[in-house]
């Protein structure tokens, strides 16, 4: 927590969870991180990222693991199916 300016600006880092606010007085900075930590803490691990999507980790597979294999070209059309095509082919899903 520390003073920026007019605002006092505060950080809360709970199990790879990150959030910040910024508040008017240090107080108010302090009652809300207690209660934003209690509630990252309480949160049940689903192992879900909320705001990726598959395709997402398609994308970052081609581009970080992918290129580095023989079969780069083909695996890299596989991964660019269309979600049409994704129905046809439902292992590769």
């Amino acid at each position: 927590m520390k003073k920026d300016g007019n605002v006092w600006r505060v950080q809360v880092y709970v199990k790879g969870a990150r959030d910040s606010g910024t508040f008017a007085t240090k107080a108010q900075a302090s009652a809300w991180a207690a209660m934003r930590e209690t509630e990252l803490r309480s949160q049940k691990e689903t192992g879900i990222v909320v705001g990726k999507t598959c395709r997402d980790a398609f994308d970052k597979y081609e581009k970080e693991i992918s290129k580095a294999k023989r079969g780069y070209r083909w695996e890299a059309l596989r991964l660019d199916l269309p979600p049409t095509l994704a129905s046809i082919f439902p292992l590769m899903f």
